[in-house]
């Protein structure tokens, strides 16, 4: 064999090599939530809050990089937070977030806001969930804003990933949803 033909081939499998610890999709242990539609009015203080839940239903660690709006309309993305469900109580407690302002109304609502996290490579357990929350506001505060869902972005040591969160964001600048 040529030098010339070695070369080739160390380059060739360097890249097969890369490119298959690089590989992403769809299809990973991350469990989000289901189809449905969200809609609130735009709070009277700080920005709309949306929250799903996620699950590592994987056997390694999940490190979550990012949280982002799909197909979205009039709607600006402000920031995207995590909090850990520590515990089965959590659900009931208002540590779950489904929609609310980013400035809590209720103590028990300021103590669940109080541990989150900016998401930002966040490691995700096996078996733990995790209250995924992204702030919303309005382009413009007197046109509706919307969304088809959320995409979670991340990996497990070797893949990455994408998972989607199709639940439809509505925030209104009406006082109530139609």
């Amino acid at each position: 064999m040529s030098n010339r033909t070695g070369l080739f081939l160390a380059a060739f499998a360097l890249t097969a090599l890369i490119t298959a610890c690089s590989a992403s999709g769809t299809g990973g242990p991350l469990t989000v939530g289901g189809e449905s539609e969200t809609c609130t009015p735009t709070p009277d203080e700080g920005f709309a809050a949306f929250g799903e839940v996620v699950t590592n239903d994987g056997d390694t660690d999940l490190i979550l990089s990012g949280a982002n709006l799909i197909t979205s309309r009039g709607l600006q993305h402000e920031e995207s937070y995590i909090m850990l469900i520590e515990e089965t109580a959590d659900w009931d407690s208002g540590a779950v977030l489904g929609t609310a302002s980013t400035i809590p109304a209720s103590p028990a609502e300021t103590e669940a806001w109080e541990r989150r996290e900016i998401l930002e490579n966040f490691t995700l357990r096996p078996g733990e969930s995790a209250n995924v929350i992204v702030a919303l506001s309005l382009f413009d505060p007197a046109t509706d804003g919307e969304a088809e869902g959320i995409r979670m972005t991340y990996e497990d040591g070797s893949r990455d990933f994408t998972a989607d969160i199709t639940n439809r964001i509505v925030l209104t600048a009406e006082e109530s949803c139609a």
